[in-house]
């Protein structure tokens, strides 16, 4: 975890040293009586912008990423870790689930509303363009939509839970089909997180970094539980 956190900030410290766009003028002419017409916004506007954009932000954005997501990690390791080392552990209580799931909302949330704040302070969008009020509300909207969906799974979920806690990487090999039957499904939901979590860490969303670290946990926990199930029911077979 240092390693990432180390080479995180190197990563963000050697983007600072390398100015934003190509040409500084080239980009503050396009920023300005360049950006819009009698129309509106000028037709390939954001295309030339990103044409002048140098690594500078990609490199600071993926630098800090790294660095949260190793920090992510270690606290992770240091609540649900035991005294075992070797070993992580999922939550004790099911409620923990549920505020866990509602942190990687959280942080999500704040995450997309900085993004956009970030941007607008770079000068991302033209200056005739819409207000960021306007997509920041409906991203606020479709959050409170998500967390009741998710509420919801995750109630369904978490009443098959027995048994807490259990350790991470569950497996049960003498019911293997059935373990894969539940594993496949968190396995998707884990690749998912995992693409979208790269496809941020180099934009303006890379303080969402944590919540994914969170979540690939989380869909870990949920999986080991359900399979510890099955040594359960062996049990009582």
């Amino acid at each position: 975890m240092a390693l990432g956190a180390t080479i995180g900030a190197g990563l963000f410290l050697y983007g600072r040293t390398i100015p934003a766009y190509s040409d500084i003028d080239a980009a503050r002419q396009l920023k300005g009586p360049d950006a819009c017409d009698s129309n509106g916004v000028v037709d390939g506007w954001h295309e030339s912008l990103a044409a002048l954009e140098t690594m500078r932000n990609p490199l600071m954005q993926g630098g800090a990423s790294l660095a949260l997501a190793a920090i992510s990690v270690w606290l992770i390791l240091l609540v649900f870790r035991k005294s075992d080392a070797s070993k992580v552990w999922t939550p004790t209580n099911p409620l923990t689930f549920f505020v866990l799931g509602a942190c990687v909302l959280a942080i999500s949330w704040q995450s997309s509303m900085f993004s956009i704040e970030l941007d607008a302070t770079r000068g991302e969008f033209p200056w005739c363009a819409d207000s960021i009020g306007i997509p920041m509300m409906y991203l606020s909207t479709a959050y409170i939509m998500l967390f009741v969906v998710c509420s919801v799974v995750a109630a369904g979920i978490v009443f098959f839970f027995r048994d807490l806690p259990v350790p991470l990487f569950a497996w049960e090999e003498s019911q293997r089909l059935r373990s894969w039957l539940i594993s496949i499904p968190f396995f998707v939901i884990v690749l998912v997180i995992v693409l979208l979590a790269l496809d941020g860490a180099i934009l303006s969303t890379f303080f969402g970094t944590p919540a994914a670290v969170l979540a690939l946990y989380m869909t870990e926990a949920s999986r080991s539980a359900l399979i510890s199930n099955l040594s359960s029911e062996l049990e009582f077979e």
